[in-house]
């Protein structure tokens, strides 16, 4: 209900322009905020860092304060900058700032001057509201500092540890407010700010957003592990000593600012990983390519249909779409629990339309995962050595996260090694890169001399973004079915 600020006096009129609360539920006639809420929005604090879940609100929040700061506080100058873990979360903020531009009430409207100079920056009466995504080859942090008033960092579990030397001194000249606001992940800078007594600090549930519907967020509890719940949705830190892949080998493997690849290069020969998903389960493709003895991954999607009488039909209809147009040409699929008939249904379907693409179908047992020589293994020395480039992908970070490693005081009689690897929750996206990885030809590093050009007679070779030595594949895909 829209209020009729004319009736309200000079006093009220500034009451409730003075309290973010008020200017929440009356300006921008949005609903009461929650007892959280109102103490974050009306917290003296400087620094203040927001642990919660899933779908919690928090982007929205946030969003509300930096726009309160730029009408109220600010008085015509001054910048609020807020720094994400990705340029499409950048993007999240800002289109929840002009949603929230979007509510003011008509009448403020009227004496408010509104201006996007550019996609991710829009000045309010003279305050500009700027995001830019803070990776480590991010070239537009330094030099922020000045006029800054308030300094939020959302997704922060997301953003690497590496960048707070040079995202917090942005606060520094003007002692601005900070906002720190993320679900959990791991014990990374975020963990240690929210438990740190420089930051006042809050943990919200996914519970605690009164617009969620209880009974989802009961089913989603059914449908999760108790540890994927917990963090994702309860805002717990899950313990992160046992986690097989680091946060700073996570870090280095995300090329942040790599979007996944809209269309196939020439001269590049591309494979795919298929995760088949299961009734609830969703299918994960992912698809890759190898560039000297580096594993680029290009591409990844989520395929998901009605569960009907053609959902199998429908799934291997788009991963054969998706084999066309990328021109794949080795597809590892895992049949693991559910046969080979998805596999033989693709082979043959491909066969039919004359493609060249080779279809293996994965038993993706336990020991192949977990062996000495096993796939994770394999991929946990790929990112040591710096080897594998991926695209941010938030699922796939965070099941990487949840991929531990449980020891044990004697040998496994199959393993031979003292543990196992075991997830906590959803695998597919690992599933799917581990399929893809191991779908690439075996390789083999020649170092180049005058004896052994670089560059064979009359034979053109896709030049690679990484320094020699050059990748030269022996025997691609051989034995391929």
């Amino acid at each position: 209900m829209v209020v009729n600020l004319k009736s309200l006096s000079k006093e009220e009129l500034r009451e409730i322009l003075l309290d973010p609360v008020q200017f929440s539920t009356v300006i921008l006639d949005l609903p009461p905020v929650s007892e959280t809420e109102a103490k974050i929005m009306r917290s003296k604090a400087n620094r203040i860092c927001i642990a919660a879940g899933r779908r919690w609100g928090k982007t929205t929040l946030l969003a509300i304060i930096s726009i309160w700061t730029a009408l109220v506080l600010a008085k015509g100058k001054g910048k609020i900058a807020a720094f994400t873990g990705s340029w499409e979360q950048s993007d999240i903020f800002m289109d929840a700032v002009r949603e929230v531009l979007d509510l003011i009430h008509p009448e403020i409207k009227k004496m408010v001057r509104i201006t996007e100079d550019r996609k991710r920056q829009i000045t309010i009466n003279g305050c500009q509201i700027f995001t830019r995504s803070a990776t480590r080859t991010s070239r537009s942090i330094r030099g922020h500092g000045r006029g800054v008033i308030l300094l939020i960092r959302d997704e922060d579990a997301f953003i690497p540890d590496v960048m707070m030397k040079q995202i917090r001194p942005i606060r520094l000249s003007n002692r601005a407010k900070e906002i720190a606001a993320s679900t959990p992940l791991g014990h990374n800078h975020f963990y240690k700010d929210f438990n740190s007594k420089v930051y006042e600090s809050y943990r919200v549930t996914s519970y605690d957003n009164k617009l969620l519907d209880k009974k989802d967020l009961d089913e989603e509890k059914q449908l999760l592990t108790k540890a994927e719940f917990d963090q994702e949705y309860m805002a717990e830190f899950l313990d992160d000593r046992y986690s097989v892949f680091p946060q700073t080998l996570i870090d280095e493997m995300t090329d942040f600012n790599r979007a996944f690849l809209s269309a196939p290069k020439e001269g590049i020969q591309y494979v795919m990983g298929i995760d088949l998903g299961r009734r609830r389960d969703a299918t994960v493709v992912c698809i890759a390519h190898a560039d000297l003895n580096h594993i680029v991954v290009d591409f990844f999607e989520e395929v998901r249909y009605l569960q009907d009488g053609r959902y199998w039909h429908n799934v291997l209809g788009r991963i054969e779409e998706l084999i066309r147009k990328y021109k794949v040409q080795m597809v590892h699929i895992d049949q693991t629990g559910i046969g080979d008939k998805p596999t033989e249904d693709l082979r043959n379907s491909l066969l039919d339309s004359n493609s060249l693409c080779g279809v293996k179908g994965v038993d993706f047992t336990r020991r192949l995962k977990n062996s000495k020589e096993g796939l994770i293994n394999g991929l946990l020395l790929k990112m040591e050595r710096k080897e594998l480039h991926v695209p941010f992908c938030q699922k796939l970070i965070r099941q990487l996260k949840n991929i531990r490693f449980e020891a044990s005081d004697a040998p496994s009689r199959s393993m031979g090694t003292y543990g196992t690897f075991t997830h906590v929750g959803h695998d597919d996206f690992v599933s799917a890169l581990l399929l893809a990885v191991n779908a690439l030809p075996d390789t083999q590093e020649i170092f180049y001399s005058t004896s052994n050009p670089l560059q064979f007679p009359g034979e053109e070779r896709f030049k690679s973004p990484f320094e020699e030595p050059m990748l030269i594949v022996t025997n691609p895909w051989e034995g391929r079915e």
